[in-house]
């Protein structure tokens, strides 16, 4: 005698099983079947936002900080209240050739030679540092970088040349080291 109610029926015909077998939580570990799917499309959602904000506009600055010490959080501030994802500064004053995370997700890639002038470097969202591929520092006024941004190849450049106590001759000597 065959079972009228179709949500009754047995997926095999020895099975013991009634109902649909992806409506059934189990002890509490199981989420429904539509609770499942409605989970998997936010996530989806939300990587799909992720990914047209690394398409989107990007925002690209540069700043003569003057000094990098103490001024980190103030960059973070900026950077988010303008909506920068890439910021060039010049004059850091740091030593070193370094990377750190100054805040919010935000790198730093620097280099400097003297901690009491020149120094330059490239902050970077949290986004785009993910793509990060090689990072040059060629001296203390030129750093550069090859990025991949939502599948292209971009290079992003801080360079910084004083115009007090420098003479042409130290100028087109770090012309010459810029990457053609």
């Amino acid at each position: 005698m065959a079972n009228q109610n179709p949500d009754l029926a047995r997926a095999f015909p020895t099975s013991n099983v009634q109902g649909h077998h992806r409506t059934l939580a189990r002890n509490g570990r199981r989420l429904l079947y539509q609770q499942q799917i409605r989970l998997k499309k936010i996530a989806h959602r939300r990587k799909r936002k992720r990914v047209e904000e690394v398409r989107g506009t990007i925002q690209i600055a540069t700043l003569n900080i003057g000094s990098l010490t103490g001024r980190g959080q103030e960059i973070v501030d900026l950077m988010n209240r303008r909506r920068i994802n890439i910021i060039c500064v010049q004059e850091t004053k740091w030593k070193g050739c370094k990377v750190r995370e100054i805040g919010n997700g935000f790198k730093l890639f620097y280099n400097g030679s003297d901690g009491k002038r020149n120094g330059v470097g490239i902050i970077l969202n949290d986004n785009i540092k993910k793509g990060v591929l090689s990072v040059k520092r060629q001296s203390d006024r030129i750093i550069w970088m090859r990025v991949n941004i939502a599948g292209e190849i971009v290079n992003i450049m801080s360079a910084y040349a004083p115009q007090m106590g420098y003479d042409e001759e130290d100028l087109e000597e770090d012309l010459r080291e810029i990457p053609e």
